[in-house]
């Protein structure tokens, strides 16, 4: 898994501009990714796309879970986790969770000084 340190400095690099309607995947794709990465960082309880309580640090099992829990939720709208999630926000939680454990499912800058 990512590093705490990899981890937050992903929080700190999304620019502000990000966090409008308007940006690249909305506002709700934004929190999507930012309530995951937070999750993964113990700096919340509640896991962003099932609502389990979890206490840190999490696994990357647990992150995994998340993950495809998010990715079912984007098909049918949180009806498989029995609860309403925003198909915007699950991907963007999905991208967060899947970056964590490893993949490349963000477009990073030119001087990430971490490797890919």
């Amino acid at each position: 898994m990512r590093s705490p340190e990899e981890t937050s400095a992903l929080i700190a690099w999304i620019p502000q501009s990000y966090y409008t309607e308007e940006s690249i995947g909305g506002r709700q794709y934004i929190a999507g990714v930012v309530d995951g990465l937070r999750w993964v960082l113990g700096q919340r309880q509640q896991a962003p796309i099932t609502g389990r309580e979890t206490e840190p640090p999490v696994t990357r099992a647990t992150v995994a879970q998340e993950a495809y829990a998010a990715a079912e939720a984007i098909s049918d709208g949180g009806a498989s986790i029995r609860r309403p999630v925003e198909r915007r926000y699950a991907t963007g939680a999905e991208h967060a969770l899947t970056w964590v454990t490893g993949s490349a499912s963000f477009a990073l800058p030119d001087n990430w000084q971490w490797p890919e």
